[in-house]
């Protein structure tokens, strides 16, 4: 039994400053082997491959949200997997229109045949509201089967900052989602976006919200899910106030 252990370092120099690597390592019965590095094939200065990781054990999905296929810091998400025991690239995902800035590939999620991107700083309902692109396996071809906006998705919401898979659900982060609460609207407060997959094509189900009476904000910024409930992580910004990072559970119903 083959258990993997991948480690991202979206700063490491490499091919040029900031590149970014990704150190994979594998477990074989009681020890750990001393592991090896993946790079994009297009590596480049800037590119900080390895902003996001996830992997199914057959697959290895890295972003780099400083690529500039699209203009500066468009992004892009690169596939890997193992043939003969060497990782190897399979895929270089984009979304179909990109444009500068948008942070392709700041969260990624990975579940067989099934991978989502996240695009934070997209603007399809305004700017940096956020986008999810999915792509399903077809053919032996990663194809790009949807774009995914949030459901009643504004400017500022950072929608796709975080993501994770379930089967046939999906919850992406919203960290910068403002919400009403007794009159004023509470700059920030982030909330996570269940989606759901039916046949190749996903949607923005519902949002899930925390009362917006606690104080922490820029809840979405990382996010978990089960069968029985979703996780909402805060995570403190870098250069922003000090603040503990704080976790909340929401029963799924």
């Amino acid at each position: 039994c083959r258990t993997l252990a991948v480690v991202a370092a979206p700063h490491r120099d490499g091919p040029g400053l900031d590149a970014g690597g990704v150190a994979v390592f594998s477990r074989l019965a009681d020890a750990w082997d001393d592991g090896i590095w993946l790079v994009a094939p297009d590596a480049a200065a800037g590119d900080r491959f390895g902003t996001s990781v996830a992997t199914d054990g057959e697959r290895i999905i890295v972003g780099a949200i400083g690529d500039d296929d699209f203009g500066e810091k468009s992004g892009s998400a690169w596939v890997f997997r193992q043939i003969d025991g060497v990782w190897q690239a399979e895929s270089k995902l984009l979304p179909p229109h990109g444009a500068a800035r948008e942070w392709f590939g700041h969260a990624v999620a990975i579940d067989g045949n099934q991978v989502l991107v996240g695009a934070p700083r997209a603007s399809p309902q305004g700017t940096s509201s956020g986008a999810v692109w999915a792509f399903a396996l077809e053919q032996e071809a990663w194809t790009p089967t949807s774009a995914v906006p949030a459901i009643d998705g504004r400017s500022g919401d950072w929608f796709g900052f975080a993501l994770v898979i379930d089967g046939a659900h999906a919850l992406v982060g919203s960290p910068g989602r403002d919400v009403l609460g007794d009159g004023v609207e509470l700059e920030d407060v982030g909330d996570g976006v269940l989606l759901s997959r039916l046949g190749r094509r996903w949607r923005s189900e519902r949002r899930e919200q925390i009362d917006w009476r606690d104080t922490v904000r820029l809840r979405g910024s990382s996010v978990a899910i089960s069968k029985r409930a979703i996780v909402l992580g805060h995570l403190p910004v870098e250069d922003g106030p000090v603040v503990p990072g704080e976790v909340r559970v929401v029963s799924r119903p």
